[in-house]
């Protein structure tokens, strides 16, 4: 069992490193692994930035994107203090010693649910941002 799972994750990663021959050039592409591509090169975010950018239609919907991103990873810090703060259940040490936890909990909870939806809506808007600007990009084969 341990060999197939090994076979799975070397095969997974093999194909996140492949270039997607089926991309026609000038398209942007999303895969999981290793991250916006076009022409079978990665794109860092300021490129990708770049790209989107020569369509007026996707900057809006890109803008959002990373304005999600950036508050979602702002939301990562109150998760890590609330979560600092509660300590282990038998931490002695811990500042919340002998105190009820549930706020901290609470806080930490509320804290990683808006990170996490703020993070996934950030990858929807960046997606639906390249997925104009293919469609109105001129392809040539």
């Amino acid at each position: 069992m341990r060999k197939n799972i090994l076979l799975i994750l070397i095969f997974v990663y093999y194909n996140s490193f492949s270039q997607d021959s089926l991309t026609p050039k000038k398209q942007i592409s999303f895969k999981t692994f290793s991250g916006w591509r076009m022409d079978g090169k990665r794109l860092a975010m300021k490129e990708f930035k770049n790209e989107i950018y020569k369509v007026p239609a996707a900057i809006p919907i890109y803008n959002k994107g990373t304005q999600n991103r950036t508050i979602g990873f702002i939301c990562i810090a109150p998760l890590a203090v609330f979560s600092i703060a509660s300590g282990g259940p038998g931490e002695l040490s811990g500042s919340g010693h002998g105190k009820n936890n549930t706020v901290f909990l609470i806080g930490a909870f509320i804290s990683s649910v808006t990170a996490t939806y703020l993070l996934l809506r950030s990858d929807k808007q960046l997606k639906k941002a390249a997925r104009i600007h293919n469609e109105n990009q001129l392809v040539v084969y």
